[in-house]
Parts: C-alpha cells; structure tokens; sequence
C-alpha cells in the first residue's frame, strides 16, 4: 500500500490502512442509505429510531452517537 502513493500525503488514512480490521461479515438495518445512517448514529434499528422510509426524519428525541460525543467534551463536526 505505501508504494502506491510515494510521497504520503494521507498519513492518518494510511495508518487507518495499516492497522485497521478486516470486516467479512457486515449487516446493515436497511437497504436505504437514511435509515442506515440513523441506525448507525442512534444504535436503534429503523423499527425503533422511528426512520421507516425515505421521506421519514429522525425524531428529535432520539440521542445521536454525536450529542453523545459533544457531551463528553469532543467537538463534533459532519462530512457530507
């Protein structure tokens, strides 16, 4: 992997690359990106974050992985 790219110009990417872990078996909640993606940031199954279909928002009393972060004292940004 590090002779691909000669000068490194992602040093945490590659570290990520080098120690990182090999998932053969992975599950998602839904076959849609947004109940995925709430599965993933509440911990809660479609059928219990309350996102059931594409036009469904994340219910405001749901904790998120991020409010649960940033309340620990981390700074919480997103990447879209």
């Amino acid at each position: 992997y590090d002779q691909a790219i000669p000068i490194q110009v992602t040093p945490n990417l590659d570290q990520c690359a080098r120690k990182g872990a090999v998932l053969e078996r992975c599950y998602e909640p839904s076959p849609r990106t947004g109940q995925s993606f709430a599965a993933f940031f509440t911990g809660r199954t479609p059928t219990n974050n309350g996102v059931y279909g594409i036009t469904h928002e994340l219910p405001e009393t749901e904790t998120t992985l991020a409010e649960i972060l940033a309340d620990a004292g981390l700074y919480v940004s997103r990447i879209l």
